[in-house]
């Protein structure tokens, strides 16, 4: 049901990103800044990051691994995390130095980051900071962490904050598929993540994962 359902919608947003391209170039011709064309392509990347997810909760996306750096990742999120950010929120990129490979399939990670963005961004409907760094813990292990300055999350929220569709009152607005389809990810990688709240505002997510041998 999830793929006959996620291949039809799939086709729905390909084909309005035919469109959309086609007016962004209509736009550009007569008026110079196409601002309206642009915002409905951030859209339909954003129903394109929804689509993963459900494949992903399905065991439906089949993962292709590739040798890349997770600090370069990191320091050019800014270009990937645009569909899912508004102007209101302050994005800072604080990558480790050198390389830092991961032997992982590369659009998943940058799904998984990408997700935990977005639920940051739910949390702060009135706007913030969100940080985003990385780094090695040792040899064997990578990390990277996303804070934010969104609602804290209830003490009784934390167990339940992997699930697909957690009661809100208790994640500070964190709700959807988005920390669930991170965590699936992350699991399948053999890594792990960690979760702290302050008492009253902000998030951080720290997601450790293998260092490519």
């Amino acid at each position: 049901l999830v793929r006959g359902f996620t291949g039809e919608v799939g086709g729905l947003l390909n084909n309005m990103r035919g469109y959309a391209d086609e007016l962004m170039v209509q736009i550009a011709a007569l008026h110079g800044d196409p601002v309206g064309a642009r915002e409905l392509g951030d859209q339909i990347r954003r129903g394109d990051l929804l689509l993963r997810q459900l494949r992903v909760l399905d065991g439906d996306d089949e993962a292709m691994p590739e040798l890349f750096d997770l600090n370069e990742v990191v320091g050019t999120a800014d270009v990937l995390l645009t569909p899912v950010l508004r102007p209101e929120i302050e994005l800072v990129l604080e990558p480790g130095k050198g390389e830092l490979n991961l032997y992982a399939d590369r659009s998943q990670v940058e799904m998984a980051l990408a997700c935990l963005v977005s639920s940051s961004v739910n949390a702060m409907p009135d706007g913030g900071r969100i940080v985003i760094r990385s780094g090695a813990i040792s040899a064997d292990l990578a990390w990277f962490a996303v804070e934010d300055q969104g609602a804290p999350i209830h003490q009784d929220g934390l167990p339940l904050l992997f699930e697909p569709f957690p009661d809100p009152s208790l994640l500070g607005r964190r709700t959807g598929l988005e920390l669930a389809a991170c965590k699936r990810v992350i699991d399948e990688l053999g890594g792990q993540v960690e979760v702290t709240s302050g008492a009253y505002r902000g998030m951080s997510v720290l997601v450790m994962v293998p260092r490519a041998r």
